[in-house]
C-alpha cells in the first residue's frame, strides 16, 4: 500500500526541483521556469496525476529519440507545443523552453555541444514520477493479460516434444535455424548473400554454426552434481504446506531426469513424505510497475523451481569458466553493462533493449541454440512448467498452454535469455565484420558484446544486423529504449550522453502513516537526489518524514552500519542520545530504524534436515529455519552501535 499522490506533494516536488535547476544553471531563465510551474499546475487540474506519471514520461521517450536522431520532432503531449512567443520559426517546445534552448537550435537541430546538465534536468522533470508506486487501474491489468495471451498465441510451436525429456537425444541434431519459420520474409533474410559468399543460405548457416560452437564449449552438465535450492519468491503450490521443502508434487518427467531420492531427499531411501506425481502449473501474478501498467510474473511450482535453481547455478559457473563467454555475460553485476553504456555513448557502440523478452523467447529458438547439447535440452524439458493459470482477467483464458521457453518467475529465464541473446549478438557481429565462425574469431569479438538479461551492447556497426536478426527470430526490439545513432545510450538503469551521466532519480512514494516502509523509502529517495546535487528537492522529500524519525537518525556518509540522511561533509551524531555499553565496551546511539518482525513456520524433522543440508549454515550462526516467512515492518527506536 502506497500513499496517494497528492497535488501539494507533486507540485511541491517540481517547485523544489526548479530551484535546483536555477542553482545548477545560472543562465536558466527563472521567470520562464516559474511560468512552467504555473502551466504544470493547470495541466494537473485538467489532466490529473496521469500527466505526470504517464504523459510526461511519454514525452521523454520522444526527447531521447530526438537526441539520437539529432533533430526535434513534434511531441504530441499537452504543453509541448512550439514556443511561438519566441519567434515563429522556433520549433522548441514551450514547456521547459529555457532548457530545450540549451540543447537544440531554433530550427530544431541538435546543437554541436548540447548542455548535458540541461539534458539531465529535462529528463528529470519528465520522469520524476514515472515510478510512483500507485495501484494502476484494472483496465491496464486486463490489457496486460490480454497482451500476454495474444503474444503467446502468436508464438511458433515447439519442434520437439517438451513433455519427453529424452526426445532431444534422438531428434535435436537435425534442427536448423533455416527451418525456424516458414515465411517468405524469414527465408529472404536468411538467404541474403554478403561479400563473396556463394552459399545461398550462408546467413542461416553462419548463425547456426555460431550457436553450435558456443554450445559445444560449455562444460559438460553432469546431473548428479547439480544441487537444488529454493529461491526467495512465491510458489504456485505452496498453499496448505508447512515448508517449501515438503514438495507436494514431483512430476513424472522431472523424476525421469532428476529422481527425487537423489535431488529432493536428504537420504537415499523411501520417505514417508515422498511427493506424488501430479500436474505442475504456474500462476500468473500482477506486480506494480508504473501507472501505465503492471509487470506480469509467474510463480513456479516448488519442484520445478528447485531444479531450475540448480541449472541456473550451473550456467552462472559455465559463463565464468568458458573463454568464449566470460566477461560478456554478467548476471550478478550490472555495473559492467552500465560502464559499457557510458563508453558506448561516445558513439562507438549501440545499446539494445528487448520488449517482453521472456514472453517471446520460444522453445523453438532454444531448441536450435542448444541442438548440439541434448543433455542441456533434456534438463530444460524436465523442469519446464508447460501450463500457466491466470485469474486476473475473467474474459481471458484461465488455463494457457505455453509455447514460450519460460516466464518471468522461472529461475532459468534470466540466464538462458542472456545466453541466447549473447549468441545472436556474437553471430551478428561476426557477420557484419565478414569473419567466419570460429572460436578464435568469437573470442576476438566477444569484448564488443555485453549482455545482461535483455540489455544488449554491441559494436555500432552490428546494430542494424542484430536488430534484424532478433526480429526474424521472433523477438521484439524496444525502439524507444534502443539506440545506435547519436550519443544517447541507456542500459541497466543508467543513462548517458557523450559519457556524461544523465540518469534521473525517481520519487516512488509519499509518507503513509499505515505503511512504515514509506519512511525508509522517503529517506532513500531523499539521499538519491542529494547525491545527484538536487539538494532543495532532497530536503523537501526528507521533510515528508515525521520529525520524530528525522531527529533520531544520523547524518552519514556511507561509512556507518546504520542508514540515515546522506552528506558529503562527514558524519553528524551530536543530536542523538548516546550511552556507553559496559558489557560490549562501546558507545551506542538511540536510533530509529525499520524492523521486520518475521512470522512463519519453522519446520521440524525431515523437512528441517533437508533445509539444513541445502543452506549449509555456518556453525557460528544461530540458524533459524523459518519457511514461508512474512515480514511485518515497523519503525523502532533502540540503542545501536553505528559501526
Amino acid at each position: 500500500m502506497v500513499a496517494f499522490l497528492t497535488h501539494d506533494f507533486l507540485l511541491g516536488s517540481y517547485s523544489a526541483l526548479v530551484e535546483d535547476i536555477v542553482r545548477w544553471i545560472p543562465g536558466a531563465d527563472s521567470k520562464l521556469l516559474e511560468r512552467d510551474l504555473s502551466l504544470l499546475k493547470n495541466l494537473l487540474e485538467t489532466r490529473g496525476n496521469r500527466y505526470f506519471t504517464i504523459d510526461l514520461p511519454d514525452a521523454c521517450k520522444v526527447f531521447e529519440r530526438c537526441l539520437a536522431d539529432g533533430s526535434l520532432v513534434p511531441i504530441a503531449v499537452p504543453g509541448f507545443g512550439m514556443a511561438r512567443h519566441h519567434g515563429r520559426k522556433d520549433l522548441r517546445p514551450r514547456l521547459f523552453w529555457t532548457l530545450w534552448s540549451r540543447v537544440f537550435h531554433t530550427s530544431g537541430s541538435l546543437k554541436e555541444s548540447p548542455c548535458t546538465t540541461s539534458i539531465y534536468f529535462l529528463r528529470q522533470l519528465m520522469r520524476l514520477f514515472v515510478k510512483y508506486r500507485e495501484e494502476c487501474a484494472d483496465a491496464y491489468k486486463y490489457a496486460a493479460v490480454q497482451d500476454f495471451v495474444e503474444t503467446e498465441r502468436g508464438l511458433p510451436d515447439q519442434s520437439l516434444d517438451w513433455e519427453d525429456p529424452f526426445h532431444p537425444y534422438s531428434a535435436s541434431a537435425r534442427l536448423r535455424v533455416d527451418d525456424f519459420l516458414d515465411s517468405s520474409d524469414y527465408l529472404s533474410w536468411g538467404q541474403q548473400r554478403v561479400g563473396g559468399r556463394n552459399d545461398s543460405r550462408s546467413r542461416f548457416d553462419h548463425y547456426q554454426q555460431v550457436f553450435d560452437m558456443l554450445a559445444a564449449v560449455l562444460p559438460g552438465m553432469e546431473y548428479s552434481l547439480l544441487q537444488g535450492r529454493h529461491g526467495p519468491g512465491a510458489v504456485s503450490d505452496g498453499t496448505g504446506i508447512r515448508s517449501k521443502y515438503e514438495f507436494p508434487t514431483w512430476t513424472r518427467k522431472l523424476e525421469s531426469i532428476f529422481p527425487f531420492d537423489w535431488f529432493g531427499s536428504s537420504r537415499l531411501c523411501y520417505e514417508e513424505l515422498q511427493p506424488a506425481d501430479g500436474i505442475a502449473y504456474s500462476r500468473l501474478l500482477c506486480v506494480p510497475k508504473t501507472a501505465k501498467g503492471p509487470r506480469l510474473i509467474a510463480s513456479e511450482p516448488i519442484c520445478n523451481q528447485w531444479i531450475q535453481q540448480a541449472i541456473a547455478s550451473w550456467f552462472l559457473d559455465a559463463f565464468r569458466v568458458t573463454d568464449s563467454i566470460s566477461g560478456s555475460i554478467n548476471i550478478k553485476d550490472q555495473s559492467v553493462s552500465q560502464n559499457a553504456a557510458r563508453i558506448a555513448s561516445n558513439g562507438s557502440a549501440a545499446t539494445i533493449d528487448l520488449k517482453s523478452a521472456s514472453d517471446r523467447l520460444t522453445c523453438r529458438l532454444v531448441e536450435r541454440v542448444f541442438r548440439r547439447r541434448p543433455e542441456i535440452l533434456s534438463a530444460f524439458m524436465a523442469c519446464r512448467t508447460p501450463i500457466i493459470r491466470q485469474t486476473i482477467d475473467k474474459k481471458s483464458d484461465e488455463w494457457i498452454e505455453l509455447r514460450k521457453f519460460s516466464t518471468q518467475g522461472s529461475a532459468l529465464t534470466f540466464p538462458i535469455q542472456s545466453y541466447v541473446f549473447y549468441a545472436i549478438s556474437v553471430a551478428s557481429t561476426l557477420w557484419v565484420k565478414g569473419l567466419r565462425p570460429s572460436l578464435a574469431n568469437i573470442r576476438a569479438v566477444k569484448k564488443s558484446v555485453i549482455v545482461y538479461g535483455d540489455d544488449i551492447i554491441v559494436d555500432v556497426s552490428a546494430f542494424r544486423e542484430l536488430v534484424d536478426a532478433l526480429h526474424q527470430l521472433g523477438l521484439k526490439v524496444n525502439e524507444h529504449k534502443s539506440f545506435g545513432t547519436g550519443k544517447f545510450r541507456e542500459s541497466c538503469g543508467s543513462d548517458w550522453y557523450d559519457e556524461c551521466d544523465v540518469t534521473p532519480s525517481y520519487i516512488t512514494s509519499d509518507f503513509d502513516r499505515s505503511d512504515p516502509t514509506t519512511i525508509a523509502t522517503l529517506i532513500e529517495v531523499s539521499n538519491n537526489f542529494f547525491k545527484k546535487g538536487c539538494w532543495v528537492l532532497s530536503n523537501f522529500i526528507a521533510k515528508r518524514v515525521p520529525g520524530s524519525v528525522l531527529s533520531s537518525i544520523p547524518v552519514e556518509n556511507g561509512a556507518l552500519a546504520v542508514k540515515g540522511l546522506y552528506s558529503y561533509v562527514g558524519i553528524k551524531l551530536d543530536h542523538l542520545k548516546r550511552r556507553y555499553n559496559p558489557i560490549l565496551h562501546r558507545f551506542e546511539y538511540l536510533i530509529s530504524y525499520l524492523s521486520g518482525k518475521t512470522r512463519g513456520h519453522r519446520p521440524d524433522g525431515i523437512l528441517r534436515l533437508r533445509q539444513y543440508f541445502t543452506e549449509r549454515p555456518s556453525p557460528d550462526v544461530n540458524w533459524d529455519p523459518v519457511a514461508f516467512s512474512r515480514s511485518i515492518p515497523s519503525f523502532k527506536r533502540r540503542y545501536l552501535s553505528i559501526y
